[in-house]
């Protein structure tokens, strides 16, 4: 899904649950997801296994956290950049931003 501030590139499984796109006005659209915490993927195994534990996502406790988009913007031809917030199931919010990819 995305790109941290320190540049960091994962691959996460996500369902969509809601995608509303309006080209004339991004401020009409958005986008929720429902994200496996489990499928964290850095390409690292060392770093995969630390984000999965209670430092960070707890898998066990929060197999699942929901993402809710608060802004999209347009950044070329085919490509937006998608902020939003993370919520896990015990209301701990995050904002983040990402650029998707096919």
């Amino acid at each position: 899904m995305g790109r941290s501030r320190g540049g960091l590139t994962s691959k996460i499984h996500a369902v969509v649950d809601t995608v509303k796109l309006d080209p004339a006005d991004l401020t009409r659209s958005s986008i929720q997801l429902t994200i496996d915490t489990a499928s964290i993927n850095t390409r690292e195994l060392q770093r995969d296994a630390h984000l999965r534990s209670a430092d960070f996502f707890d898998v066990e406790k929060c197999p699942t956290i929901e993402f809710k988009s608060t802004r999209i913007t347009k950044t070329g031809p085919e490509s937006y950049e998608v902020a939003g917030r993370l919520t896990n199931p015990f209301g701990l919010q995050r904002h983040v931003q990402a650029r998707p990819r096919r």
